[in-house]
């Protein structure tokens, strides 16, 4: 990996940004039960203390990024994207908004096309090959945050469109 690169990826990162490793709840020590008691116990971070921006697609149509700032100076930026039926208030983008927060970056959530808060401002649905609408999004914000290391998170659908926009655009590993 090019150490130039604004785009960042593998373990060498993660420890120099020195993120702790994931140490589980005692009682929740189980993969299974992590998963259950994240439907139980949601946290609603995003629902208050967020700014609400729009970005222009190619196409005429608009899709809603919600940003959450950290307390601190910025260390990186994070874009999250989420999965079918989903939005920014899904409660594994929550609980990933929450985090990386906390460790001092800008999160920005992505509302897929007339999901959230973008509904209504698109002409049509979102879908795996909606990978210009991501790259549109990532030199948007490239413009935002020149300097600091930006990453890209999706899941599930969010992740193949992420995984998609990353191989179609070489600009965004400039």
């Amino acid at each position: 990996m090019c150490n130039s690169s604004p785009i960042h990826t593998g373990h060498h990162l993660i420890e120099r940004l020195s993120i702790d490793p994931l140490i589980p709840n005692n009682y929740l020590e189980s993969g299974w039960l992590q998963t259950i008691a994240t439907q139980i116990w949601p946290r609603n971070v995003l629902r208050k203390g967020h700014e609400l921006h729009f970005v222009e697609l190619d196409d005429g149509d608009q899709l809603c990024l919600a940003q959450m700032k950290p307390s601190t100076q910025a260390r990186a930026v994070i874009i999250l994207v989420h999965g079918l039926n989903g939005d920014y208030q899904s409660h594994y983008i929550q609980r990933m908004a929450m985090q990386s927060n906390q460790e001092g970056w800008i999160v920005y959530c992505v509302n897929l096309r007339n999901c959230g808060p973008s509904l209504g401002y698109s002409k049509t649905i979102y879908n795996a090959g909606n990978s210009s609408d991501l790259i549109k999004v990532m030199q948007w914000l490239k413009s935002k945050h020149p300097d600091i290391p930006r990453f890209l998170c999706g899941y599930s659908l969010g992740g193949n469109i992420s995984l998609k926009a990353m191989g179609e655009s070489e600009e965004l590993l400039q």
